[in-house]
């Protein structure tokens, strides 16, 4: 029993997840009735089990899509304001654990943008 409710409480927190680029911990706990820490842990394994990515926001208050994440750091990058990776996280309002993931999709731009032909 307590294994289908783990199910069904994944099933809908996934379904959530992916209706928006970023997500309210607040609104889900309302909208789920699910406490603020079985959200997280729900997360946690959605994203150990590759079944979402994305990133935590800086204040831990909201999961962003990884789209919303990409789109967030190239937007950054494009504008050429710095080359720092913490920078970037600042103003992309991306958790600091987040770091990683930042520099695989500027590193991915910057492969893409030398492969072009000119």
């Amino acid at each position: 029993m307590c294994q289908r409710t783990r199910k069904t409480d994944l099933d809908k927190l996934y379904v959530e997840l992916r209706k928006s680029k970023t997500v309210s911990i607040q609104k889900l706990e309302r909208s789920l009735d699910l406490s603020e820490d079985r959200i997280r842990k729900l997360i946690n394994t959605l994203k150990k089990n590759n079944q979402i990515k994305g990133a935590w926001s800086i204040d831990n208050r909201y999961y962003i899509s990884e789209n919303e994440v990409k789109r967030r750091v190239k937007a950054i990058a494009e504008l050429n304001l710095t080359g720092s990776i913490e920078e970037i996280l600042k103003k992309a309002e991306l958790h600091p654990e987040s770091k990683g993931r930042v520099e695989d999709i500027l590193k991915a731009k910057k492969e893409k943008q030398t492969k072009k032909p000119n």
